[in-house]
């Protein structure tokens, strides 16, 4: 599995977030459902949401263990990001 790979729909201008624990967790099995059946796509995070809930401690840690991997990457090749939230629009 790839760590860093932008998503086909990633904006150009705006640097990607870290990937977390249950995002590595989920893009991981969406791939396993989609070639199972590529109409599930839309369901396969409700999917993985009920497995990610069910999977022993000793599997989560090594998801953790990923992102951690997966947030020292980042680091390296965004070493200026810095997590800015969209702010809210006053009405």
């Amino acid at each position: 599995m790839k760590l860093l790979a932008p998503s086909k729909l990633s904006r150009a201008k705006k640097t990607p977030r870290p990937q977390n624990l249950f995002i590595l967790y989920r893009r991981n099995l969406s791939k396993g459902l989609c070639k199972i059946n590529p109409k599930s796509v839309g369901k396969s995070s409700q999917v993985a949401s009920l497995l990610w809930k069910s999977i022993s401690e000793r599997e989560r840690e090594f998801w953790r263990q990923l992102s951690i991997i997966a947030k020292e990457k980042h680091n390296t090749i965004y070493s200026d990001y810095k997590y800015e939230p969209n702010k809210k629009k006053k009405r």
